[in-house]
């Protein structure tokens, strides 16, 4: 379900040991979360650079909405490949 709707699970992002950590502490469970939040605020409390917060939102953004657009691209593929070696 969580994958049917293009969400995932913040490690998915590579995160450090405090990194996880203290986005643990903050709730933090899908790489979604880093998208609705200041990253200003994010950097102020746990003193974890606003490059790499920025970094991990433009990961968080490429899995996010491309992502659906990747997997529909692929099932296509295989679909037709299939189709094809049938015929």
């Amino acid at each position: 379900m969580i994958e049917d709707k293009g969400l995932y699970p913040i490690t998915i992002l590579n995160l450090n040991k405090y990194e996880l950590d203290s986005f643990s502490r903050i709730k933090f469970m899908l790489e979604i979360d880093i998208l609705n939040i200041d990253l200003y605020k994010l950097t102020m409390k746990f003193r974890i650079p606003v490059s790499r917060l920025q970094r991990l939102r433009e990961k968080s953004k490429l899995f996010y909405f491309w992502e659906p657009l990747l997997l529909e691209y692929f099932v296509f593929i295989i679909d037709f490949r299939f189709t094809i070696n049938n015929i």
